[in-house]
């Protein structure tokens, strides 16, 4: 290696023996070299000499390029041109002397450790022998003075000479470093080997040559000394530039290597070890932490990396109020901590950590520090931590910091991706995930159930108070679930006011306990936007592995035990594989039901209603019907609840609402004057513009609104009072008549039956069809025939189907009767034909409002 070449150990006892070892072996063979040599070995008197190489030597020793390799530092020098010098003018003897003691104050100045000086006085002495005897090979002027005139200097054999001796000491050097650091640690990587023999060979040889043109020079004469001192500095400065020319290139390829391997880590998710490791190793420290901030209420998490195997925790980075990471995350910038500057509490930090100097930055991102981290010693105590070191360091919690964020924000997208943004909780893709997880983990010897929560009262919510309070049910409900169920169970939202529940369950009943203690605790009243909302909750449920041993088949299952249960009006439903052809029926009908309506399969017909005491044809009400070209008749009792639950019975409402006011249109061209009845639902009346949709359809179509009446039950006006109420007055102040369907069946009160803006009431088909046999059934229609009359309302009675019956109510003062007695529900031809066979004309009484027709018999007219 270029004239002195240092090796730098942080050894244990028995590192530190087979360094002595291999010292001593060194030493000997150097020693048989220069006692078998014939080269004169004869010491000059020039003293002054002395002194001035002596000088040169030391100044050489500070200029090096420095390389570390894990605990060692191997260094390069201008020695080797201080070697060639030395040997010309000094002679064998002197050279080798004034190399040793050169080492000997530089060893003693950095305080290198016995062991250590020991085994570089053995090189430095196998490299000037090795030197010697090949240059006395190729020339006998060894002992000429090149200030009376030195001719071998002038030879080209001897510049061979020189160049030989140099590349081999620089060789066999380079070889030894390469021993000892395999033989006491661990053997360099083969690419630091190579890159480590020829910078020492090719910087020899050309300090080899700057030594003999320095020679050439001063054998001018003694003036030539100024030459030489420029040519000195200049090789000086430039020697410097390109030391900091190669470790900077080195810096930079290594900052590129950590930047691509921190990208591909998980820097966050790790806890940050494969990140500090590298830092440890990019700075060569003994020690490194990474601190990351707390998080949850958690405390700051901690990662270290040390130099000795397997990971090992050290006092300081970690405390909670350390001194050392305030200061540096105050000052939001880097910092340089030394033993042997620091006083008070930062050097006690120091002492706490057991390190001389340790090296601080924060990392930062655009809204603050998210982080700390550190380097404590170098491992190559021939080295400092300087300033580069802190700006190298500050460059690397860049890309550390960078990827944190980019860790977070990956993490940040993923919970996102699986998690419902307002409630936080698992979305249905990651309840698939924990249900398929939860499945494998039983491997089929335990049950799960899957429990399908739906509430039923969001729409009404959202349409009346507004999304917000939607919301705020929402995330009150999520919050009762998740209260009320077992730690073993994952609450998650399925979407829309649907909720899920996956549990380990005993069996069958167990799942089904649960469910009706989780419906008991999650319904009732919820203070939403300052209104009071009654949830009433319907649960479907399906079990694995006996229901499906997939996530997909136990959710779809319970979907299916949740509709079943909706159309049973039950509580909690649990799957039974007989609903699999149920639900794919009504998932046809729900597909199908806005092309039934434009096709035409949805068609109405119209059962009339007369009064009792004049016989006349009052109105028509006006009942749906589905001939589907798959499934045939399809009942009301099917796809009216369908079109509710997808939504559609809005669409459905306007339907038949065309085809009734449709046929009085054409029955006032033939001035034939019968009302129209159709049905409402509650969702119907959540709608605060429906009345402004009937107004239009009535202009359009030319109806008088007295013409037509709406029929609501009691349940639906008592969902929303609050809603329903301005819908009901706004089309009754249009002219549209009211009736309260399925009267006695509802809970509403007397008195707010009072305020209601209603015209008839029709009596529920259960008491009249009884009320021949039933006294009970006779006296409830009695009370509520007088109740009506006694608000002002008119009374129509359903389910007439016997002469009987009709006299009674009559007797009773009922207003009209509807039911098979006078005609099965008909569609518009059959109605036409029917009218025209059982009815006739009355006088008129209204211009433009058609005659009354009447029965002309009071013969059952049963079609």
């Amino acid at each position: 290696m270029p004239g002195a070449r240092t090796i730098t150990l942080n050894l244990r006892m028995d590192a530190a023996s087979r360094l002595i070892l291999l010292s001593v072996g060194v030493a000997s063979a150097a020693g048989f070299l220069w006692l078998s040599n014939s080269v004169s070995y004869g010491l000059r008197s020039h003293w002054s000499l002395w002194l001035i190489l002596l000088a040169t030597f030391l100044l050489a020793e500070g200029q090096q390029l420095h390389f570390e390799i894990r605990r060692q530092t191997f260094s390069i020098t201008l020695a080797d041109l201080m070697l060639v010098l030395g040997l010309f003018a000094l002679g064998p003897l002197g050279m080798l002397m004034t190399r040793l003691a050169a080492a000997l104050i530089i060893m003693a100045i950095r305080r290198v450790r016995i062991v250590k000086a020991f085994f570089n006085l053995c090189l430095f002495t196998m490299e000037c022998s090795v030197f010697v005897v090949i240059v006395g090979q190729f020339s006998d002027g060894l002992i000429h003075d090149p200030f009376t005139g030195v001719e071998v200097i002038h030879d080209p054999l001897t510049w061979v000479g020189v160049w030989t001796a140099v590349v081999a000491f620089n060789a066999i050097g380079a070889s030894l470093v390469i021993l000892a650091i395999g033989w006491t640690q661990s053997w360099p990587a083969r690419s630091q080997q190579i890159s480590m023999a020829g910078s020492a060979i090719t910087g020899g040889l050309l300090n080899g040559s700057l030594g003999l043109v320095v020679l050439i020079v001063l054998d001018v004469g003694w003036y030539g000394i100024f030459l030489v001192l420029i040519v000195a500095g200049a090789l000086v400065a430039i020697y410097r530039s390109y030391a900091g020319s190669v470790q900077q290139h080195r810096t930079l390829g290594q900052v590129y290597d950590f930047a691509k391997h921190v990208e591909g880590s998980t820097v966050v998710t790790d806890g940050g070890h494969l990140a500090i490791e590298a830092v440890r190793e990019m700075l060569n420290a003994q020690r490194a932490a990474l601190w990351l901030p707390p998080a949850d209420g958690a405390s700051g998490r901690v990662a270290y990396a040390d130099a000795e195997p397997g990971e090992q925790a050290y006092d300081g980075p970690g405390d909670e109020a350390d001194l050392l990471r305030e200061r540096v995350l105050a000052e939001r910038g880097g910092v340089l901590f030394q033993l042997r500057l620091s006083g008070g509490a930062e050097r006690e930090a120091l002492q706490v950590r057991g390190a001389a100097e340790v090296i601080g930055v924060p990392l930062s991102s655009a809204g603050g520090v998210i982080g700390y981290m550190e380097v404590c010693d170098r491992r190559g105590d021939r080295l400092a931590f300087s300033a580069e070191d802190l700006r190298l360091l500050e460059s690397l919690a860049t890309h550390v910091s960078a990827a944190s964020q980019n860790v977070q924000l990956l993490g940040k997208l993923r919970y996102d991706a699986s998690h419902d943004r307002l409630t936080g909780l698992p979305n249905r893709l990651q309840l698939a995930e924990v249900i398929d997880a939860v499945l494998a983990s039983t491997a089929g010897e335990a049950e799960v159930a899957v429990l399908v929560v739906d509430l039923g009262s969001l729409k009404e919510v959202n349409d009346t108070l507004g999304h917000d309070a939607g919301d705020q049910l929402l995330t009150a409900v999520a919050a009762l679930l998740a209260e009320h169920v077992p730690a073993e169970a994952t609450v998650g939202r399925m979407g829309g006011d649907e909720f899920a529940v996956v549990m380990p369950v005993r069996d069958l009943d167990d799942a089904e306990a649960r469910a009706l203690a989780l419906r008991t605790a999650v319904s009732g009243p919820v203070d939403v936007a300052g209104v009071t909302v009654e949830i009433n909750a319907t649960i479907g449920v399906s079990l694995g592995p006996l229901d499906g041993t997939v996530a997909a088949s136990l959710l779809q299952r319970a979907d299916v035990a949740l509709y079943a249960a909706h159309a049973a009006g039950q509580q909690v439903m649990s799957y039974l594989p007989a609903m699999d052809q149920s639900s794919l029926r009504r998932l046809h009908l729900g597909t199908q039901l806005r092309e039934a309506m434009v096709g035409g399969q949805i068609y109405a017909v119209f059962q009339p209603l007369i009064d009792v005491g004049s016989n006349n044809v009052r109105s028509v009400e006006t009942l749906l019907r589905w001939q589907h070209p798959r499934y045939g008749a399809v009942s009301p009792v099917d796809f009216i609840p369908l079109a509710e639950r997808i939504g559609m019975i809005t669409p459905l409402t306007m339907h038949v609402l065309r085809l009734a006011l449709r046929q009085c249109r054409a029955w006032l061209d033939r001035d034939i004057r019968i009302e129209v009845a159709v049905n409402l639902s509650a969702r119907t009346l959540s709608d605060a513009h429906f009345a402004d949709s009937v107004d239009l359809i009535l202009r359009e179509l030319g109806v008088p609104a007295e013409l037509l009446t709406f029929e609501i039950t009691e349940s639906s006006m008592m969902v929303d009072p609050a809603t329903a109420l301005p819908v009901l007055h706004a089309l009754h102040g249009l002219g549209v008549k009211l009736a309260i369907d399925d009267f006695g069946t509802g809970y509403s009160s007397l008195a707010y039956l009072s305020r209601l803006p209603v015209d008839e009431v029709k009596i529920d088909k259960g008491f009249i069809q009884n009320m021949g046999t039933e006294i009970n059934d006779s006296s409830i229609t009695k009370a509520i025939i007088d109740l009506a009359h006694g608000l002002g309302l008119a009374v129509v009675a359903e389910g007439v189907e016997d002469e009987l019956t009709r006299d009674l109510l009559a007797n009773m003062g009922c207003d009209t009767i509807q039911g098979y007695l006078v005609s099965r529900p008909l569609p518009g031809p059959r109605l036409d034909r029917w009218l025209a066979v059982r009815t006739a004309s009355g006088p008129p009484e209204v211009a433009g409002l058609g005659r009354r027709v009447f029965i002309t018999s009071r013969s059952p007219m049963i079609n």
